[in-house]
């Protein structure tokens, strides 16, 4: 399968240009899976970069032993969750570069057309041919394993912290020391700064915290705050569940809040009110980016997960006339229409709107597949799906704009309730 003839039994050392030896020698480490490690057979996986997971796995295991504290199944738990997620992004890194492998391998063996997962298949048993492949673009080579060493490094902070967080984690949930970790699911979306990202966190008592790794003491004051006027209202906002956080300087916990239907028209009138108190609060405290993927739908609680922009909303003075600088409809709470892509066509990305499954034509750059597993690279617009804010009610979508009175009556609610309040 190799394109090229070679004829060693093992991979020297690879090179690269201005790199030193350190350098070079850390950027081959997971190479060296591909013939000199056993354990690799051992691994379960159809990713087609598969040495950098066995190289993960080894080295982070060597690295939680460390931690006393640390009990050895809520080690497992973490390196089970990490590495599934690694295995995506790695594979997403590769897929320029095997797509190009794939072309040129499919070009010797005419007429059969290997589709993506059966190049996938290939890579994953044929060691030569993917170490031939790795061997000739260094550069790849090098972003997979600092990808690796990423996520090596913060499933160490990770487990760290659980060790010497968990004590205080009763703030939040029913949860013991006897209770132990069962589960770490790191967040699909967007990775910041090494890879960080946040992981929900599920115990053998069936309670659930997650995690982020930044300091969010800006969003747990805003919190707070919104916690506290809510008290100050009447009955329909002061049992709203809003989350509170245990902050710590370079990280932060917090109670795991489900998606959950509302159980019957109360519970939908009630979660209306409330989203009404929250858009008065953001109008007044000029806070914005609240959209679908910022709300959770939690029976009759819209629980808001990103406060923060209250501190640092920025508003464009310089071309928005002065009546019209900041309102309700720039905290992105309410339905509205975002023209984007060459088609024109509007999307809604607002914190109660956002119902269906929508389409950007972006035309961004991506690896397209069809349903005949055959892959390449084009432009193509991206998918939206509904946020985790929509609100079900018998299993149907429960339109907002049937509840706009409930809406008033919580924005007006919370002004009132400000007014009084003011110190």
């Amino acid at each position: 399968m190799s394109r090229r003839r070679r004829c060693r039994c093992r991979p020297e050392p690879l090179r690269y240009p201005n790199m030193n030896d350190a350098q070079g020698a850390a950027a081959s480490a997971a190479i060296d899976f591909l013939t000199l490690n056993s354990s690799a057979e051992n691994l379960t996986t159809d990713c087609p970069v598969w040495p950098f997971l066995a190289y993960y796995v080894e080295k982070t295991k060597k690295n939680l032993i460390q931690i006393e504290k640390l009990d050895h199944e809520e080690g497992k738990a973490i390196i089970n969750g990490y590495v599934g997620n690694l295995s995506t992004r790695i594979t997403n890194t590769a897929q320029n570069v095997l797509s190009v492998e794939r072309d040129i391998l499919n070009q010797t063996i005419k007429p059969h057309k290997l589709g993506v997962l059966e190049h996938y298949a290939i890579l994953r048993k044929n060691n030569e041919y993917l170490l031939d492949i790795l061997e000739s673009y260094p550069e790849l080579t090098r972003t997979l394993q600092k990808i690796t060493d990423n996520f090596i490094d913060q499933t160490y902070l990770l487990a760290l912290r659980l060790t010497e967080d968990k004590p205080g984690f009763k703030a939040l949930t029913s949860l013991s020391s006897a209770h132990l970790l069962l589960e770490c699911t790191p967040s699909e979306g967007e990775t910041h700064n090494g890879s960080l990202t946040a992981c929900t966190l599920t115990f053998t008592n069936g309670s659930k915290v997650v995690y982020k790794p930044r300091n969010l003491d800006i969003e747990n004051r805003a919190s707070m705050l919104l916690e506290y006027l809510s008290k100050k209202a009447d009955s329909h906002y002061s049992e709203w569940k809003i989350p509170l956080y245990i902050v710590h300087p370079t990280h932060r916990w917090a109670k795991y809040f489900p998606q959950l239907p509302a159980n019957d028209i109360a519970d939908v009138q009630t979660y209306y009110r409330r989203a009404g108190f929250l858009l008065g609060y953001c109008t007044a405290f000029t806070t914005s980016d609240i959209t679908c993927d910022n709300l959770i739908c939690n029976t009759s609680n819209p629980i808001p997960i990103d406060l923060e922009t209250i501190f640092y909303c920025v508003l464009n003075i310089s071309s928005i006339p002065k009546e019209v600088r900041w309102n309700s409809a720039q905290t992105s709470i309410l339905p509205n229409w975002t023209w984007k892509g060459t088609d024109g066509i509007g999307v809604d990305l607002s914190a109660l709107g956002g119902l269906k499954e929508q389409y950007v034509s972006l035309n961004l750059y991506q690896h397209l597949e069809d349903d005949k597993d055959n892959g390449r690279f084009g432009t193509d617009g991206v998918k939206i799906y509904p946020g985790k804010n929509v609100l079900y009610l018998n299993g149907c979508i429960v339109s907002p704009w049937e509840y706009e009175r409930e809406i008033q009556e919580g924005f007006t609610c919370f002004f009132e309730t400000l007014k009084k309040h003011q110190t």
